[in-house]
């Protein structure tokens, strides 16, 4: 299929709304500098219209911009029209209420921000000069005509964004501002497309073992019924030493085959084992053996499942991949950018950021977009699973049937475009919506959009995904057992939540070693707060000194304060004490408070294994310059619990718990022996030995309770040359940074680690 890209730059024209021309041809006044893909804040800020938005409280002035309409003009050229073609424009993405012109004629138009849409512009287009121009309306304005009942209900105060498709974050939320924008955000591309082609392509693995693979096969051609006979489709795939082949005649427009594959390669989560990809080729041909058509993908052979229960218990929640029992460890995916346009450029360090810190899950939060194609390909390559929600999150949202049609057009969407990538292991239907309707007296289960919907379109499109409804859970045995249908009071709501098998654990933000006494066996989200380091914060606001008289204030630093406390202060003065004196200690001492509590709730997940099989912390990467509980900020600094995460988060480690018993922690497939040492916090010998644990396992090595009068412990694991080392520390609340700046230097100086690139 040949395609031009329409990228580039183009004339951007700004209206209050209301007063916009409704033609191309009306058009008047100066342009703005533009360019496709991008934000209209992006090109008011590269022509000075605006200022920089990321800094000081500059962003509140997006908010006049949320009452105008923008006129996109784009310019191009077509060298050729060719031959037995059908030619369509594709807009990867428009934000958000939109109506479409190729040379001044009307070919479409669009109201959802978060897919593709697409439009046949045969006759239209011509050979040689062209103009593309596109109307983007107010979202503000047009939300004033959408109704809202009774049973609807906005968390953040965010009703406008009940019936509009743009992420719920554009609203403000605990780690965005309110940015409401509008844009071209992603690429736009003219294809020309074979008469004669595959129209869509689904493959899926059925089951695998070592020996024996079942595939589902299943094409769909746009060819005249009097071809039908005489054509022939090829489903082949290679992964190193390993190739299949299949050939089907074509006997109508699509069909659904069930091929088998022996001695698969199978694809493994990283650090369990290699993510291996079959090259796949599926080729369309004539009657002569001339190829017509043909689509290509990176394709992953496993099989997985998902054990759930109503309430706690032994499998509450655990997933197999290949029927081997997976520890989930990774972080929750926000939105990389405010602004979308921007996400893309940071997909591959991102991903990396997942591989490297021991990461084997990822989470795409549903209060943000659905990512580009090239997230995907990375988290097939590296061996991320995706847990991947649909975009709601934390409203209950419209259940009539006008809304249900759009949103199942747009879940529609979205599967078939990544249907075929085998990282994702789950879609789940929602974000804590469940919880909303659970608060407000409703069941959740009688929710059309995560009940119905949503598993329908699943169903029909993706039949072998698994689909869990909305994260947390409450399903109808349990909302009959706990509650019922009426409001209740929020405490004793939080009590009934214990029993959750799988849970968002939130609400002991500033007491993490409590997370030792919780019975939920998966936790989907847990979050801690972390300055963001000096260098950012000079980036983001002018920056005077702190100190315990003059704790920073004023309205910079308000704007850029998204920890989840309310406070970032809060969590430093609970872990040590109180506050250092300068600026840049206090950021080392917050940093330090979030890295303790995230490496605690990774090791207390590990170790409370086979009970428990995941954790997935609040979050990797911010996509706003904030004080927030991300582990990298915007800026792509990491933070001191990026790198305790990474100790903690190794494939084989040794971790100590309350009461001083070390396990080696086994996450590979492989029985592991080796030898293990334990020095103090100066860095002397304490106990040496030898351990050994079986794959896929937790493995005792010894009670060291005789070490109760040290306070720091570093733990080391030998295999061969490998050496995996962590650290343990005594208490719970240390009340001395200066000892513990004293561990560090120790901890970093005579093991070689590195906690600052």
């Amino acid at each position: 299929m040949k395609a031009i890209k329409l990228d580039g730059n183009c004339k951007l024209y700004m209206y209050k709304a209301g007063e916009a021309p409704m033609y191309p041809q009306d058009i008047v006044g100066e342009s703005i500098p533009s360019h496709i893909p991008g934000n209209v804040e992006i090109d008011l800020m590269n022509a000075g219209i605006l200022p920089n938005i990321y800094q000081a409280t500059n962003v509140e002035s997006t908010r006049e911009l949320e009452l105008c309409d923008w006129w996109y003009v784009k310019d191009f050229e077509v060298s050729e029209l060719p031959e037995n073609s059908d030619i369509f424009l594709v807009f990867d993405g428009v934000d958000t209420y939109a109506e479409y012109f190729l040379n001044d004629v009307k070919i479409g138009e669009s109201d959802n921000m978060l897919i593709s849409h697409e439009f046949s512009v045969d006759g239209v287009v011509k050979q040689g000069k062209n103009q593309l121009t596109v109307h983007i309306y107010s979202s503000r304005k047009k939300a004033e005509n959408h109704e809202i009942n009774p049973l609807m209900v906005a968390d953040w105060e965010c009703f406008e964004n009940l019936r509009c498709r743009k992420p719920a974050h554009a609203y403000g939320w605990d780690i965005f501002p309110r940015v409401v924008s509008a844009g071209i955000w992603r690429s736009v591309k003219l294809e020309f497309r074979p008469k004669i082609r595959i129209e869509n392509v689904y493959v899926s693995t059925v089951f695998a073992r070592e020996d024996l693979a079942g595939l589902s096969f299943h094409y769909e051609l746009k060819a005249p019924a009097e071809k039908f006979g005489k054509l022939r489709v090829e489903f082949a795939g290679s992964c190193k030493d390993r190739n299949f082949r299949f050939s089907y005649p074509v006997s109508y427009k699509a069909a659904t085959k069930f091929p088998y594959v022996e001695n698969p390669l199978l694809w493994w989560p990283n650090g369990m084992g290699e993510a291996n990809l079959y090259d796949v080729k599926v080729a369309l041909y004539d009657e002569a053996n001339a190829l017509l058509d043909e689509r290509k993908l990176a394709f992953g052979i496993r099989h997985v499942r998902l054990e759930r229960a109503d309430f706690i218990g032994e499998n509450g929640f655990r997933l197999y991949v290949n029927e081997q029992a997976v520890m989930c460890k990774g972080a929750n995916w926000v939105p990389l950018d405010v602004l979308h346009s921007k996400d893309a450029a940071k997909y591959e360090e991102c991903v990396l950021n997942y591989v490297e810190n021991n990461s084997n899950m990822v989470r795409v939060w549903g209060g943000g977009v659905y990512e580009d194609e090239v997230f995907f390909d990375l988290c097939d390559r590296y061996g991320i699973m995706v847990w991947q929600d649909m975009m709601l999150a934390c409203h209950a949202y419209p259940q009539d049937r006008a809304f249900s049609e759009v949103f199942a057009k747009e879940v529609t969407s979205f599967i078939k475009r990544v249907r075929n990538h085998s990282s994702i292991v789950l879609y789940c239907g929602s974000n804590e919506t469940d919880w909303v309707y659970f608060c407000t007296g409703q069941d959740p289960n009688d929710d059309v959009l995560t009940r119905k919907v949503i598993p329908e379109a699943i169903r029909l499109n993706d039949p072998y995904r698994l689909y869990y409804p909305s994260t947390p859970m409450f399903t109808r045995e349990y909302v009959k057992q706990r509650g019922g249908r009426f409001l209740v009071d929020l405490k004793e709501i939080e009590a009934s939540r214990t029993e959750l098998p799988e849970e968002h654990y939130w609400w002991h933000r500033d007491d993490y070693e409590t997370y030792s006494k919780m019975k939920h066996c998966f936790v989907g989200e847990i979050g801690y707060s972390g300055c963001l380091s000096l260098e950012s914060m000079k980036e983001c606001m002018d920056v005077r000194a702190l100190t315990k008289e003059n704790e920073y204030s004023g309205d910079a630093w308000k704007c850029h304060d998204y920890s989840t406390d309310g406070d970032v202060r809060h969590a430093t003065k609970y872990y040590f004490g109180e506050l250092p004196e300068s600026l840049e200690d206090f950021v080392l001492s917050s940093q330090i408070s979030q890295a303790e509590a995230y490496k605690y709730v990774v090791e207390q997940t590990r170790l409370q294994r086979p009970y428990m099989t995941g954790v997935l912390l609040w979050n990797m990467r911010d996509g706003w310059p904030a004080y927030n509980s991300a582990m990298i900020d915007y800026y792509g600094r990491k933070k001191l619990s990026y790198y305790y995460v990474k100790q903690s988060q190794q494939p084989l480690v040794f971790l100590m718990d309350d009461g001083l018993v070390g396990y080696a922690c086994n996450d590979t497939l492989q029985e592991t022996k080796g030898t293990y040492r334990i020095y103090s916090g100066t860095g002397a010998l304490l106990s040496e030995g030898e351990f050994s644990v079986r794959g896929n396992q937790n493995g005792k090595i010894g009670d060291f309770s005789d070490l109760r009068d040290e306070k720091y412990l570093i733990l080391v694991l030998q295999v061969g040359e490998k050496v995996y080392t962590n650290h343990f520390i005594n208490e719970k609340r240390i009340h001395s940074f200066e000892s513990y700046k004293q561990f560090l230097s120790v901890y970093t100086a005579k093991f070689g680690l590195a906690f600052k690139e």
